[in-house]
């Protein structure tokens, strides 16, 4: 297992060496963030956002959180349909595609479309920052991760009686995500090998607000597809 990444640094001054530092794992993915560039969505380029994504993936999986950073990627990849275009952009030439939500019902959105992949990568990255905030507040990981579901992720799905698959897939989708985290001291090696306290707030702070900012703007086109609003 993977517990530092040696990351090389350019420096930016003409004719300067090249050093390498140390980055543990949390501090990469903060950087990759980073490289996104802004919260604007109509100037935030999706090539950069799918390269951060990818990144935060890749080092999820080494650091087995393999569903999380598969469910990451996946989704990710979907978003390539959008190649050369601002999120904004994807998301207008999105809508002609779906079946737009009204007062009255969610979006119907076609699988494995850039629509879709934006829906589950907000929600998804919006799950691994909220799990991390909380357990830099001292909570325990497999906490934290339930948390965080519930928060994030558990009203794309309806948990109405009616909607059986759908309640069957939520339960299935929150065991694979949190349901075989570890606890207690096993938890906390877990979680320092990924890096420092201040670190898991940090990625929270860079995380949360991007997947904030794509969370408003699939509002904002009419494709939110989440089923369960008000389910516990």
């Amino acid at each position: 297992m993977i517990s530092r990444f040696a990351v090389t640094l350019l420096l930016a001054v003409p004719g300067a060496a090249i050093r390498t530092a140390e980055m543990s794992p949390l501090a990469t993915m903060i950087s990759g963030m980073a490289e996104v560039g802004t919260l604007d969505v109509k100037a935030m380029k999706v090539d950069k956002l799918v390269q951060a994504l990818e990144q935060t993936a890749e080092i999820m999986k080494t650091q087995n959180f393999a569903e999380a950073a598969k469910e990451l990627n996946d989704n990710a990849q979907y978003l390539k349909g959008c190649p050369e275009s601002t999120v904004d952009e994807c998301l207008t030439s999105e809508e002609h595609k779906h079946t737009l939500q009204t007062k009255q019902k969610p979006a119907a959105l076609k699988g494995q479309t850039p629509a879709m992949g934006m829906f589950w990568s907000a929600r998804i990255l919006g799950f691994i920052g909220e799990m991390f905030k909380q357990v830099s507040q001292s909570k325990d990981l497999s906490t934290a991760a339930l948390d965080a579901f519930k928060m994030r992720l558990t009203e794309a799905w309806s948990c109405s009686w009616t909607a059986p698959i759908d309640v069957a897939t939520r339960k299935l989708v929150r065991s694979s995500l949190a349901g075989g985290l570890p606890t207690g001291e096993k938890a906390k090696e877990m979680i320092a090998k990924l890096g420092t306290t201040k670190e898991l707030s940090d990625f929270a702070e860079s995380s949360l607000p991007l997947a904030d900012a794509l969370w408003s703007a699939i509002k904002a086109h009419q494709l939110d597809g989440s089923y369960g609003y008000g389910c516990d």
